[in-house]
């Protein structure tokens, strides 16, 4: 059985940051903590069987509807900190589109 933690984020949040494209901030909601089950699971995710999906998206609405997300692959945990919300370094496994982090190195 495969099993996946989908993470979905907005890049203009200032999310998408980081040189080279492959590394990736982020942080959890703020009432998750590191001793809760989604906390252990985010931070010992490889131990546990898990892989970590990213998708990520500009803005929440496009014309008035949802915006698409893209999906931006699999991803490990590089570093954490914090007890809550948790802030994790994640490294994706293949580069944030050319497109997505020029428009959001900076936090949009």
């Amino acid at each position: 059985m495969i099993q996946s933690l989908i993470l979905c984020l907005r890049a203009n949040r200032g999310t998408v940051t980081g040189v080279p494209t492959h590394s990736l901030h982020w942080e959890s909601q703020s009432n998750t903590a590191q001793q809760s089950e989604t906390g252990q699971n985010l931070i010992h995710h490889a131990d546990r069987g898990y892989t970590i999906l990213i998708f990520a998206r500009d803005k929440k609405k496009t014309n008035g509807s949802a915006s698409f997300f893209v999906y931006l692959g699999p991803a490990d945990r590089i570093t954490f900190e914090s007890g809550r919300p948790i802030k994790v370094v994640w490294k994706l496994r293949y580069p944030i589109p050319v497109e997505m982090y020029e428009k959001n190195r900076c936090g949009g």
